[in-house]
């Protein structure tokens, strides 16, 4: 009787087990929980150790995280892009931009960039000191779950081309905290580095030129207003879910 109301327990843990978005990019905290490969968990099914910061879910982990199942891509989330005060489609080197991510319910979240380099985010802080195009939305925290984000990020001079442009691909990675809604929701945007040169980046170009950091100067923003919102990209990790750890042992998942 007892062993099998102890099978009861174990059985509802492990079907109730989430996991928040510090499981993905901190697999030295997902070990921790009971998640090591000592602990008979198949970590070849990762598609890195965690080192990579521009990785996110691209498939079910049932062993580690059942309750997210396969992450899909969802056009209700949106992101919206600014400079200034006002909504741009387009970034300047050496000037600090703001991104708005809305989702349809509450959620928590996980924003990659790539090039991870090609951003710093400022607000909130990196999820890792050697990613800072990383962050954690809600800081893996469940009652800090939102239907909407606003980070505060900078890109580098470095990251600006005098002679042509380049783009950086903001993706994330989402879930609800109960039901049905903890299965991750995915979303991209891509935005386009305009040269040093350009006229919307005229104000911070000079910056640049003189070797000088970001800057909060007003400048003359992009002609859209729209702000740029979810491409049909792929996107990222996120996890939300109750703050219990991964469950008992589990024999580890086949790879798919």
């Amino acid at each position: 009787m007892h062993s099998l109301a102890a099978l009861l327990a174990l059985t509802l843990a492990w079907q109730g087990a989430v996991a928040y978005p510090r499981f993905w990019y901190d697999r030295k905290y997902l070990a921790s929980q009971g998640y090591a490969a000592k602990d008979g968990y198949d970590w070849s099914v990762f598609p890195d150790d965690g080192s990579n910061c521009t990785s996110y879910p691209e498939k079910a982990y049932t062993g580690f995280f059942p309750a997210h199942g396969i992450p899909y891509m969802d056009s209700a989330i949106g992101m919206a892009f600014a400079r200034a005060g006002a909504n741009v489609t387009t970034l300047c080197p050496g000037a600090k931009h703001t991104v708005t991510v809305s989702f349809p319910i509450k959620r928590l979240a996980l924003l990659v960039t790539s090039p991870n380099h090609a951003v710093h985010f400022s607000s909130p802080a990196p999820a890792t000191s050697n990613c800072p195009g990383r962050i954690d939305l809600g800081g893996s925290k469940n009652s800090h779950a939102s239907s909407s984000f606003t980070a505060t990020f900078t890109v580098p001079c470095a990251a600006g081309s005098t002679n042509g442009s380049s783009t950086v691909v903001f993706t994330v990675n989402s879930a609800g905290t109960s039901g049905a809604t903890r299965r991750w929701a995915q979303a991209a945007a891509t935005l386009q580095i305009a040269p040093e040169s350009a006229a919307e980046c005229a104000a911070v170009s000079a910056v640049c030129a003189n070797g000088g950091g970001a800057t909060d100067s007003a400048m003359p923003a992009s002609s859209s207003s729209s702000g740029s919102r979810t491409a049909a990209h792929k996107p990222p990790p996120a996890m939300g879910g109750r703050r219990n750890p991964p469950p008992t042992r589990r024999p580890p998942p086949h790879r798919g």
